[in-house]
């Protein structure tokens, strides 16, 4: 599409010529520098869906395997209807997964991505630090016992807590 100024000259539109500019672009580079045209156009191809998919699959099961959640979920079915543990547990993960994502989204928009990746970094090195020094002061056999133990205290609390309302 062409723009007919006052003075009589046709002009490009702002869209003709930004595509003449990339035409240009990836014609110089690509045949004088041989360098990639998505180097030119500033593309980032980023994961694919699929990708991404497997990527925080893979994270997720691989960070939450044996974790205090997994863990209560397992006590809990041990003690409750195993279809209402899973639906709680499921809700529990959808509502976590939406608050994730929705930081996910919002903290890089209000703080450069560098930096973003810069405190992400600095804080998980510094919670896999103090859990590993947690554990490196702990007793292990002593500590799954309390752990355990206050566990099924809280469980045997809430079963009290639920009993108790039902009367």
């Amino acid at each position: 599409m062409q723009v007919l100024q006052k003075s009589g000259v046709i002009l490009d539109s702002p869209e003709e010529q930004k595509k003449k500019v990339v035409v240009e672009r990836i014609k110089n580079n690509v045949i004088g520098d041989k360098i990639d045209p998505k180097a030119v156009l500033n593309l980032d191809p980023g994961l694919g869906v699929l990708d991404a998919f497997f990527a925080s699959l893979s994270m997720i099961l691989v960070s939450e395997i044996g974790d205090e959640t997994f863990i209560i979920a397992a006590l809990m079915a041990m003690h409750h209807p195993k279809s209402i543990v899973l639906s709680g547990a499921l809700s529990a993960l959808f509502v976590m997964t939406i608050l994730s994502i929705g930081l996910g989204r919002i903290v890089p928009n209000l703080i450069s991505r560098k930096h973003t990746n810069s405190v992400a970094t600095v804080l998980y090195a510094f919670f896999g630090l103090c859990l590993l020094y947690i554990a490196w002061r702990s007793d292990s056999k002593a500590s799954q016992k309390k752990e355990i133990e206050q566990v099924e205290e809280k469980l045997e609390s809430g079963q009290v807590k639920t009993a108790a309302r039902r009367n």
